[in-house]
């Protein structure tokens, strides 16, 4: 008798103390994230200061550049490499089931070329060959928010999203991409966009053109529990936030209105 009762007594604190041990583990894992933020500003920084024009990576874009701040060139990933930039920072630890995690885009690479993703050019590999456009990749835990080049086509030369391309309000950032002078998206360590316009956050979105916060896809951002929790926020300067749901916003509205980008 004496044996049930502290077996059950045990049961009642390993209870008590799983949701616990379960949120201190979420809490490392955002913090990794924003670890992870505060290397992405360092490596932006170092390609600046290499840049004779203080440009912060982005690299051009074919003549139809995806239309989602999701979107980069074919060459982002291995570029970035050249700046520290692992494989590992492109996923968010924080997320650990579900697609888009490191575990479903290795499983996945592994079916289509019977090998592990290990290099920057074997994560290219993959997301081309879930592109079907070819001429860009689209990151799918990550959002970049630095303009890219457009090589080809009636915009080539111009930067996206601020050419003709972003008319209209598709692209319509809670700081306006379009209008350089009213905030526009950081193009170089020089814009005042930079201090209040982040170059990275984590993948946060909704479908269709909702902007209420309520709408964000529980499959993105950091959630715990079925409940969105936060994002994190990488800024030009080093300094990350995470971002509660009381403090986030939609900040682009893009691919033909199908989807929200928030942070």
């Amino acid at each position: 008798m004496e044996l049930l009762v502290v077996v059950a007594i045990l049961g009642i604190l390993a209870a008590m103390l799983l949701p616990a041990l379960a949120k201190a583990k979420f809490s490392s894992q955002v913090n990794t994230c924003a670890s992870n933020f505060k290397q992405w500003a360092l490596a932006c920084n170092l390609y600046a200061m290499d840049n004779p024009r203080g440009f912060y990576p982005s690299f051009a874009v074919g003549a139809q550049p995806g239309e989602n701040v999701t979107d980069v060139s074919a060459s982002f990933i291995t570029n970035m490499s050249h700046y520290s930039i692992t494989v590992p920072m492109y996923f968010c630890p924080a997320r650990t089931s579900g697609a888009n995690t490191f575990a479903a885009d290795n499983a996945a690479f592994r079916r289509l070329t019977h090998r592990d993703i290990h290099t920057a050019a074997d994560l290219t590999q993959y997301y081309l060959a879930a592109n079907t456009y070819g001429n860009y990749i689209i990151l799918d835990n990550l959002l970049f928010w630095v303009p890219r080049t457009v090589l080809q086509g009636a915009d080539a030369g111009n930067w996206w999203p601020y050419c003709g391309l972003s008319s209209g309000s598709e692209y319509n950032d809670l700081y306006n991409p379009i209008d350089v002078a009213a905030g526009g998206w950081p193009l170089k360590t020089s814009d005042p966009a930079a201090s209040r316009q982040p170059l990275v956050s984590d993948l946060c979105r909704s479908d269709g053109n909702n902007t209420n916060v309520s709408s964000i896809d529980l499959a993105t951002g950091h959630t715990l529990g079925g409940r969105l929790s936060s994002v994190n926020v990488g800024y030009a300067d080093g300094h990350v936030e995470t971002r509660r749901p009381a403090r986030m916003d939609w900040h682009m509205i893009g691919n033909n209105n199908e989807e929200t980008w928030f942070y």
